[in-house]
């Protein structure tokens, strides 16, 4: 912040200083005042050098550590980002490396625990039919319960929304209906006080 501040400062200063010499260089251009006039104009120019190249000096002289320490600090920033970046990745490859090895053991017990299953599921099958048979017929049954309620409701608001709507398209119509009276009868009443 302090180094924005100190760059626009010097940098108007520098601007500035351009201008009054690029001003002097021409203010000695077909002024018709004779050898004084360009000696003085001369003599202009020279100092004003001198005094941009003693700015620029002290450009590079004050602005030149805190340019340094600006940037010191942003490399360092980067760098350290760039650390905690590669230990990230570090950290994500040990954890990938990680779940690929759980993986592979869980593949390998696959096989086995699929033909324990397969042995479970053939010994229990007779059981599990007979509940899944009614468990499913319950649960058709509440599932239909549950539709037609469900269905019941959607008519209903259905049919309130179309009340509804109807209701407003007949206020509309209505409103429209007297303002073209109320102008009809407000005209004729012109007419008559014309006549």
């Amino acid at each position: 912040m302090i180094i924005n501040q100190n760059l626009r400062l010097w940098g108007s200063i520098l601007f500035v200083q351009l201008i009054s010499l690029v001003a002097s260089a021409s203010g000695g251009e077909g002024g018709g005042h004779g050898g004084e006039w360009d000696n003085h104009a001369t003599h202009l120019f020279t100092y004003q050098l001198i005094n941009v190249t003693i700015l620029i000096v002290a450009l590079v002289y004050f602005l030149k550590k805190p340019i340094q320490e600006f940037l010191n600090q942003k490399s360092k920033a980067y760098l350290a980002n760039a650390e905690v970046a590669k230990k990230s990745l570090a950290l994500a490859q040990a954890n990938l490396e990680e779940s690929q090895k759980k993986l592979s053991q869980i593949e390998a017990n696959w096989s086995e625990s699929l033909m324990r299953a397969q042995a479970e599921a053939a010994e229990q099958r007779e059981k599990l039919e007979s509940l899944a048979q009614e468990n499913a017929e319950r649960a058709l049954a509440e599932a239909k319960k549950a539709i037609e309620a469900e269905k019941n409701r959607l008519q209903n608001t259905m049919i309130q929304e179309v009340v509804e709507s109807i209701s407003h398209k007949i206020d509309s119509e209505i409103a429209t209906w007297n303002k073209e009276n109320k102008n009809e009868k407000i005209g004729e009443n012109i007419i008559r006080a014309l006549n």
